[in-house]
């Protein structure tokens, strides 16, 4: 059977389980029963762009992105030390999706990362914390955003988005377009055409469909050099802004989206959720800068790797019943779910080419080369999951929930000369959670969670730069609090341990397993109100992170794994002052010290960013107007980020940003 048609019968067998249940009425009204999908705090529907402000619509400092803002400690790479994206834990408007290319802000409401209490709303919990994306949903009224941006890095963006009722709540049409001009931190360039659309329809009040498309086309991307050195150093400075690389050495890619969101009420008690999504990464062509084995006097190698075309592909989806009732002070929900995946990957093939040694801070222009590219490799990955879960609340007492899933993985890879090689793994996972309400403003919690998760692409540092890496066995326990320390300021803390393989570039530049990684920490989040006129999100984690494994015994690995802080903290503040139409803001992230090198032999120092920013709310010509000016890195910090171990670029200065956003 096909994994298209193991998908389909999936689908149509829990549509039948949930339309034979005893149907009281085909116009019953929506369970009162609580949902077991979340999404994050997002502005009111139909309010237009003008309304977004991440640090005021935030729940918690752990990860949030509103519109072109994002806050937090964790992002969808870097969950408790994990790539949540990499663990497959991406959900749309909490139903499971296996993600190649993400929802764009035209069709994208707002992001969150769910750990901790947060995360107990899911049903099937996953180690790594769940990236959960919530979609626009088009309102009853007709409205039209504009935005216009620019900064003094010389990005300059147009965007608009619009929300158009044809027929009152049944149907209505919403989405957008914007054309950016990038410049990166390393000089690099491109333009991006984004385009989405969603539909919400409303046959009758017990069913719903969300159908949504969005893509985004790369266009021109000059891609600028990343910078190893020779031995245990860092880079020498390299001046930012400028750019040392090929004109001809470019990226063109298209990401693509499309999918629909279904939702059914068809009694008192039942549900039925569906998502099923298209997600696709296309390439024409890309390309990758190195200045290796960098010398103490800032000379080097200068490396091009060009790939050929290539695509990566994924279909997915999550079709959920749920059967809600109350007894006594009880509130009972059973969740039966199937999700599946079918994922393709068409890579490598690379053309290397090496024009001799150049100085680091000096560009040297090369003519384009005659490309030689290879035979290429495939990946093939096909996943079904089914699993039930329960989930109980006990009125003013507490919470519990469990669930088991059996999961049937295979994986195909096809490597050039080498016979076709398979994997599978059908492991039973579980996942269980206990809350209880010590006072009406305090809780505390426990979980615990096993998962089969995959392990990510390997770096483009790599020498098997972008082969999908094997599914791996994860767990997870944690605990914590939740705290109402006044009627609109929360704090919520907790203790976590999370255990994978470990994954990094060994001595060779493979990017394989080298050894087993265990990260135990303490996460803490305080968000809300101090007064009236004064909002804070502030997020930090205290993380240590250990490789275990033969590799560490042998001296191959250091103890610690690459890239990873002990501590990392970011404050977000937010003040309406006494003027009026005027709010200023500021934000301090700050991170320690981190391994760059998989033995441990270079450290990246710690560093602190501050921003401050401000917004201005008028009337222009009658309509609702926010002017968004900004300055990001303010002290201009000069730091590098890793591409891999030993491998490095910049990070983006002091940068000046204006924007005016107006509602029609």
């Amino acid at each position: 059977m096909s994994p298209n048609q193991t998908i389909r019968h999936a689908i149509l067998a829990a549509v039948f389980l949930a339309l034979a249940a005893p149907v009281a009425s085909a116009q019953a009204p929506p369970s009162s029963a609580t949902s077991a999908q979340t999404s994050p705090a997002d502005p009111a529907s139909g309010s237009g762009r003008t309304q977004q402000n991440v640090v005021r619509q935030a729940e918690d400092g752990f990860g949030t992105t509103i519109g072109r803002e994002s806050i937090g400690i964790y992002t969808a790479g870097n969950v408790r030390g994990f790539s949540a994206l990499a663990a497959g834990n991406a959900r749309i408007n909490g139903l499971y999706f296996d993600q190649v290319a993400a929802p764009s802000a035209r069709i994208r409401q707002s992001t969150a990362i769910r750990v901790g209490m947060s995360s107990l709303a899911f049903p099937f919990q996953a180690p790594t914390g769940v990236v959960d994306y919530g979609l626009i949903t088009p309102g009853t009224e007709a409205t039209l955003s504009t935005t216009l941006s620019a900064d003094t890095n010389a990005n300059a963006n147009l965007e608009l988005d619009f929300s158009l009722p044809l027929a009152g709540e049944r149907l209505s049409l919403g989405g957008g377009a914007a054309y950016l001009e990038n410049v990166s931190a390393n000089g690099s360039t491109s333009t991006q055409s984004v385009f989405g659309l969603a539909a919400h329809l409303r046959p009758t009040s017990w069913l719903e469909f969300q159908p949504f498309w969005t893509r985004t086309d790369t266009r021109d991307n000059r891609i600028g050099p990343a910078y190893s050195p020779a031995g245990d150093a860092l880079p020498p400075r390299v001046p930012r802004g400028r750019f040392f690389g090929q004109d001809w050495a470019q990226f063109e890619g298209a990401a693509q989206l499309y999918g629909v969101l279904g939702k059914a009420r068809p009694a008192e008690g039942w549900s039925v959720d569906l998502g099923v999504f298209r997600s696709a990464f296309l390439t024409e062509r890309d390309t990758f800068v190195l200045i290796d084995d960098i010398q103490p006097d800032g000379s080097g190698r200068y490396f091009v790797f060009t790939d050929p075309s290539g695509r990566t592909e994924s279909t997915s989806g999550e079709l959920r019943t749920t059967r809600s009732f109350a007894q006594d002070a009880w509130n009972h929900r059973i969740i039966a779910s199937l999700w599946a995946r079918d994922r393709w990957q068409l890579f490598g093939g690379s053309d290397t080419q090496d024009f001799g040694v150049v100085r680091v801070g000096e560009r040297v222009a090369f003519d384009a080369p005659e490309f030689a590219f290879g035979v290429q490799s495939r990946d093939e990955v096909r996943q079904f999951t089914s699993g039930i879960a329960y989930a109980g609340a006990w009125a003013g007492i507490g919470e519990l929930g469990f669930g088991v899933s059996k999961t049937d993985y295979r994986k195909r890879v096809q490597r050039p000369d080498l016979p076709e090689s398979e994997t599978r793994s059908s492991p039973y996972l579980h996942n269980g959670s206990v809350a209880f309400h010590v006072t009406p403003k305090l809780a505390v919690f426990a979980g615990y969670a096993r998962g089969l998760e995959e392990s990510g692409v390997a770096p483009q540092s790599a020498i098997n730069r972008n082969e999908a890496l094997p599914a791996v066995a994860t767990r997870q326990q944690d605990a914590g609090f939740r705290w109402s320390l006044a009627d609109r300021l929360r704090l919520i803390g907790g203790v976590f341990e999370v255990r994978k393989p470990y994954f990094s570039r060994d001595a060779d530049g493979l990017f394989t397993q080298l050894g087993d990684l265990r990260n135990r920490g303490i996460e803490l989040s305080l968000s809300g109100a101090l007064t009236e006129s004064l909002r804070v999100v502030v997020g930090g984690v205290a993380l240590d992170p250990e490789v275990t494994g033969e590799g560490v015994q042998l001296g191959r690995v250091g103890p610690r794994p690459v890239g990873l802080p002990r501590r990392k903290f970011d404050a977000n503040f937010d003040w309406t002052t006494p003027v009026e139409g005027v709010s200023l803001d500021l934000r301090i992230a700050h991170q320690s010290s981190r391994p760059a090198t998989t033995l441990n032999t270079v450290f990246l120092p710690d560093r602190t960013t501050v921003g401050i920013g401000g917004r201005y709310r008028f009337r222009l010509g009658g309509h609702d107007s926010v002017l968004r000016v900004s300055l990001s890195n303010m002290f201009d910090v000069h730091a590098y980020d890793l591409y891999g171990s030993g491998t490095y670029d910049v990070i983006e200065g002091r940068k000046l940003n204006a924007s005016l956003v107006t509602d029609f």
